[in-house]
């Protein structure tokens, strides 16, 4: 079977007997996508595809031959003993393995729960299907109508922005930490390619690297989970199952400043490698009062309000876990308080 085989019968259960017409997009984080349409070219839902065995290394290290003759994955978990030499170590393939099924699958539960409603809604999916030379995690969402920030970044990186569209996106997004918080989860990958604006709605999309309560939080990853330039700390240091609220509150601190200095200030110091073998972090907090502060106030008006605003960011951006806001609340909160402050003045 291929890709738009399935592709075709996955679409036809959402939409039948209707003309539909589908098309590749550039790979998107862990799955590869696909835009479906209707005949007057409007888009209806976006098909991805995990492939469980990541990439051609790893297929390669397993080799072709040997895939081929396994009929589910649980096969070539049994199996993967029987193969006597691999490129890289059987453990670490059954971690790849691991990873990428338990990302589908929280992805899927995530957007299935009832009452979450975060993140774009699954039409349908499939868990394993062998297609090719692989298997994969199969699902169809709803289509969400916007441009991710990073496009948005990259189109208006030179733009000023007022405090309010701070706050607007401070408090749209603060909503959606404290639904998933209180549902036991954990983002993990906020950052400006996994958020959409859409009639000036912020929307969180690709659930695939979430935390949900009750993981075992003493175990350390080999995998930096999230991308770096806006992981926290603890997800830079390799404890992705310590996170907590304010490590999502601590990507979308870093986002904030990319949205009003027209760049990633740590992206900066991590890819200049200047942090002295101290966390970037560490620099980064230790640059906030000073380079980073003349920058701000280029950008925004120095008034009392974006003073404010400043010392907001600066209590996401933390390197200490136990110094960022207590409750996603009480963040809440401030912005409220910051908001009427401004409507007063």
């Amino acid at each position: 079977m291929e890709i738009i085989d399935v592709l075709n019968e996955q679409i036809s259960k959402i939409r039948p007997n209707e003309k539909f017409f589908i098309k590749r997009n550039m790979k998107h984080g862990q799955s590869d996508t696909y835009t479906v349409s209707d005949t007057n070219g409007e888009p209806f839902c976006i098909a991805k595809f995990f492939d469980y065995l990541e990439n051609d290394q790893l297929k390669r290290s397993i080799g072709k031959s040997f895939i081929e003759k396994q009929e589910t994955l649980d096969d070539l978990l049994d199996n993967i003993d029987s193969v006597e030499e691999t490129l890289i170590s059987i453990e670490q393939i059954i971690e790849v393995i691991s990873l990428q099924t338990r990302c589908f699958n929280r992805y899927i539960e995530v957007c299935t729960r009832e009452g979450l409603e975060c993140f774009p809604k699954v039409l349908s999916f499939i868990s394993e299907i062998k297609i090719d030379d692989s298997f994969f995690g199969v699902l169809v969402e709803e289509f969400v109508k916007g441009e991710t920030l990073d496009r948005i970044f990259s189109k208006e990186e030179n733009k000023r922005i007022g405090i309010n569209a701070v706050i607007d996106f401070f408090e749209q997004l603060g909503q959606v930490i404290l639904k998933m918080n209180s549902n036991g989860i954990v983002h993990r990958d906020i950052s400006p390619d996994n958020i959409m604006l859409s009639n000036g709605k912020y929307v969180l999309i690709d659930p695939g690297m979430v935390k949900i309560e009750d993981e075992n939080p003493t175990t350390k990853s080999t995998y930096l989970l999230g991308k770096r330039f806006y992981a926290s700390p603890e997800q830079y240091n390799g404890y992705a199952k310590s996170v907590n609220f304010t490590s999502d509150l601590y990507a979308v601190g870093i986002i904030a400043l990319e949205y009003i200095l027209g760049k990633n200030p740590l992206k900066e110091i991590i890819n200049q490698g200047n942090h002295t073998g101290k966390l970037p972090h560490v620099e980064l907090l230790h640059k906030y009062g000073r380079s980073i502060e003349d920058s701000f106030y280029d950008s925004l008006d120095e008034n009392e309000s974006s003073a404010i605003l400043f010392m907001i960011i600066k209590k996401m951006i933390q390197v200490d876990m136990s110094l960022r806001y207590d409750t996603i609340d009480s963040f809440i909160i401030d912005l409220q308080n910051l908001r009427e402050r401004m409507e007063s003045e």
